[in-house]
């Protein structure tokens, strides 16, 4: 073999071996500015901002599905804005500094956690060092999402074994969540045999369930009351459409629809990168000067369990 084919053979080598290694499954290192999953979350036009009427509980009370009792919210003739409760959610794949500057925030911000996933533990971990409530992000089945809602995730179909053994696995990787919320689902939350077993398995778990309402027709919040389980459901989405100044300045607004609410406005947002970081210390400090205060899902359901035992 000449001097010229060794070379060839060689360079032909490399390549092959340099590319074998790139194709090896490595542990990702998402940090910064760095793009998560930027269709990871889902939600329809009917589920932007909350799709029952917060202003007029009338106006709930006809859109009630038929089926089931309509939970509406207490009110008073108060012009104070009620606290706020911020959950930030797809927690799983962030680390680095992105992780770190999320741990941050004040300590009322919830973690919602996907499990599976390289910083699952990590996140759960740093939740409980920096003494932050975590919750379990459920992968549920989607309509319209554009990407999988995860390796493992819950569907229609599925018997109720399968459903529980999964709830188990994922609250083993999140031991220190006190609720969970769903991470799409606009199928699964919408289909009533589905959520019951959900709603049963987390409270005898000892969980409670935040709907995160990413379409208008799901069950999840009014089947958890009428079942006799504390539920909470989704108000705003923060950094949806987007994560720009506007947006933010639109949902300063729309706290305004919800004075003289007895009940905390619950709001998520998403750990994808820097700049929705940044969004959300904007929002903080914004709510902060505007004497709105933050609240935490344990305080708020520590302060409903005192009052049912009065």
């Amino acid at each position: 073999m000449g001097k010229n084919s060794i070379a060839v053979f060689t360079l032909i080598a490399a390549i092959l071996l340099f590319g074998l290694n790139a194709c090896k499954k490595a542990e990702p290192s998402y940090d910064d500015a760095q793009e998560l999953l930027p269709d990871s979350y889902e939600y329809s036009e009917d589920a932007t901002v909350d799709s029952l009427s917060e202003s007029d509980p009338a106006m709930a009370e006809k859109q009630a599905l038929s089926d089931l009792k309509q939970f509406t919210y207490s009110w008073t003739d108060s012009k104070e804005i009620p606290p706020v409760i911020v959950i930030v959610d797809d927690f799983g794949y962030a680390g680095g500094s992105l992780l770190q500057g999320f741990a941050d925030l004040p300590q009322e911000v919830v973690f919602a956690i996907l499990p599976d996933l390289p910083y699952t533990a990590k996140s759960a971990q740093i939740a409980a060092e920096t003494g932050r409530d975590a919750i379990i992000h459920i992968p549920m089945e989607a309509a319209k999402a554009r990407t999988s809602p995860g390796e493992r995730y819950l569907k229609t179909g599925q018997d109720e074994q399968t459903v529980k053994d999964m709830l188990d696995a994922f609250i083993t990787q999140i031991p220190n969540a006190i609720a969970a919320n769903n991470h799409m689902g606009s199928t699964a939350t919408s289909n009533r045999e589905l959520m019951t077993t959900v709603l049963n398995h987390l409270n005898d778990r000892g969980l409670y369930f935040i709907d995160s309402v990413t379409t208008g027709s799901t069950v999840g919040y009014n089947l958890a009351h009428t079942l006799g389980y504390k539920s909470i459901r989704r108000n705003l989405f923060l950094d949806v459409p987007d994560n720009t100044d506007a947006t933010i300045a639109q949902r300063i607004s729309d706290l305004g629809r919800f004075k003289g609410r007895q009940e905390p406005v619950v709001i998520i947002t998403h750990c994808h990168n820097q700049s929705k970081l940044d969004a959300l210390k904007k929002f903080l400090k914004q709510i902060d000067e505007m004497g709105v205060k933050l609240t935490s899902l344990s305080r708020y359901y520590g302060s409903l369990a005192l009052a049912a035992n009065h």
